[in-house]
């Protein structure tokens, strides 16, 4: 404890680190290179990564000190980054209600159109059906009448 003290929390915690990579041999996987931990923060994914997903992607070494080194402006970041894609896929959904919505709106007043002019047709052919059967009934009745008898001579 006395070591921690004298050393300073930032000198000890190196010391820990290491003596933790010696004893676990951990090593950097060589795709990685070693590099000082950056203090500013990269762009944000395109996918929203939660903590425990970027935690996860790390080598073990490098996992650990971003464990102690978190930042709970990360999380913030990562949230707003989050809120952000919902707000930009719910403005996409409603955009999409919105045409589908002026598509049905359309069909209905097409609809609305095509039954006016079938009623009116209707309209027309009872009109029809009404004369048609009064001259089939006057043609009937005139039948059984004894037809007139003109002589073209007194026309």
């Amino acid at each position: 404890m006395v070591l921690f003290y004298r050393l300073g929390w930032l000198t000890a915690l190196a010391a820990v680190l290491l003596a933790l990579i010696t004893l676990y041999g951990l090593r950097p996987t060589p795709s990685t290179p070693v590099t000082a931990m950056s203090t500013s923060w990269e762009p944000l994914p395109s996918i929203y990564r939660s903590k425990q997903e970027f935690l996860a992607s790390l080598p073990p070494w490098r996992r650990l000190l971003q464990k102690l080194n978190w930042h709970p402006t990360v999380d913030l970041k990562v949230r707003r980054y989050a809120i952000e894609q919902r707000l930009l896929q719910m403005q996409n959904e409603d955009e999409q209600l919105r045409k589908e919505d002026e598509l049905r709106r359309k069909e209905d007043e097409r609809t609305r159109k095509e039954d006016e002019r079938l009623k009116k047709l209707d309209a027309r052919f009872a009109e029809l059906d009404a004369r048609l059967s009064a001259i089939v009934s006057s043609s009937s009745t005139n039948s059984n009448q004894h037809p007139p008898t003109h002589d073209r001579s007194e026309a």
